[in-house]
């Protein structure tokens, strides 16, 4: 046997090896369930690579978090406006009972 045919099947018995292991720490029964779940594990790991690129690409677009996020309320109503005589504050400070 060669040096390199050597190298190449140190190389196998170390991926099984690492197969194995990781077979045992998911408590999967077979490679086909590994060789899926490693594969959802991916397609996952690229969702979420495409949504952070999206993200990074909206707050570089917009400046931030989605652009300016300010309301104008317009002008607050004053003392004398007609808003506050919808509250029935009774037209005086109201009183603290002295019961408890």
């Amino acid at each position: 046997m060669s040096k390199r045919c050597g190298e190449c099947l140190e190389k196998q018995q170390a991926l099984v090896k690492r197969r194995g292991a990781e077979l045992v720490r998911r408590r999967l029964r077979d490679l086909d369930e590994l060789d899926k779940a490693e594969e959802r594990e991916k397609e996952e790991k690229e969702i979420e690579a495409r949504r952070e690129a999206e993200s990074r690409q909206l707050a570089a677009t917009t400046g931030g978090l989605g652009g300016d996020l300010s309301f104008d309320f317009g002008p607050l109503p004053g003392p004398d406006d007609l808003i506050w005589a919808t509250f029935d504050f009774g037209g005086g400070t109201p009183q603290v009972s002295g019961s408890s």
